[in-house]
């Protein structure tokens, strides 16, 4: 067993954007997905070398499209940094749902849309060690990664809580490195076993994204400043970049307590 586990890559699954509205993650991944291809670095060869790495860039391409229609209908000739604009609020029935209008992020217990019947079937089959999930949040924010709060699943085996504080060290250091802010730990949870922290309940590592959400030419926050939708793309690239160094750095271990769960 041991042989085995040392010499099986890790898995991971990259995954963005299943609230169609929430761009950043789905831009971020398209980043992800250049770098991880042309990239010629020791570092990034070497991840390649240990892991399997499985992006999905677009979980919700319905809602994803009729957010970028909203955008295009309401952008100007002159740059719209106004939070209060409807370039920035958006119209209903907004991008989150599906064409259905159903939030996908939901439905990983029910599996009723073709989306998540789709995904929950490939993720069966791979068996990642670790699963991301990259979503946006009020544009007011900042960042937010795990580890969840309570309450958590009892279901949820106590290793991959471990690992979730593990991970979300490394992420923060990262932050740190490029002084952004950011905060771990607050208001999201995981009691609920429809939402994409489904691998969770399979023995993997669920980690969650919120990014500040930043439309179109940037958004001008409480304190005056300019966050930019390249600022927010970054955020999403440098995290899933952060957890694809420890998955690699841990994966034995990880691997064990994948088997022994």
């Amino acid at each position: 067993l041991n042989t085995m586990i040392n010499n099986t890559p890790a898995t991971a699954w990259m995954s963005y954007g299943i609230h169609g509205n929430e761009s950043s993650g789905s831009d971020g991944a398209l980043a992800l997905i250049y770098h991880l291809i042309a990239s010629q670095d020791d570092e990034t060869l070497s991840l390649l070398n240990d892991l399997v790495i499985l992006v999905d860039p677009m979980m919700n391409p319905d809602g994803r499209a009729r957010f970028t229609t909203s955008l295009q209908e309401h952008r100007g000739a002159a740059p719209n940094i106004d939070s209060q604009s409807m370039l920035h609020t958006g119209r209903w029935p907004f991008g989150r749902g599906n064409h259905y209008l159903y939030d996908l992020n939901r439905d990983f217990y029910f599996a009723v849309n073709p989306e998540s019947s789709g995904r929950i079937k490939a993720i069966n089959q791979w068996y990642p060690l670790l699963m991301v999930d990259g979503h946006e949040m009020g544009s007011q924010d900042s960042f937010l990664f795990g580890p969840p709060t309570e309450p958590i699943n009892a279901n949820i085996p106590a290793s991959t809580n471990r690992w979730a504080k593990i991970f979300a060290s490394d992420q923060a250091a990262a932050f740190d490195q490029q002084h952004w802010s950011y905060y771990t730990g607050e208001w999201f949870e995981n009691l609920y076993p429809g939402y994409s922290n489904y691998v969770e309940y399979r023995g993997s590592i669920h980690i969650l994204y919120e990014q500040a959400s930043t439309d179109e030419d940037g958004f001008k926050t409480a304190n005056n400043k300019i966050r930019t939708y390249k600022q927010s793309v970054a955020h999403q690239f440098v995290s899933s970049m952060a957890n694809l160094k420890t998955l690699q750095q841990n994966h034995t271990a990880i691997f064990q307590d994948f088997v022994n769960n």
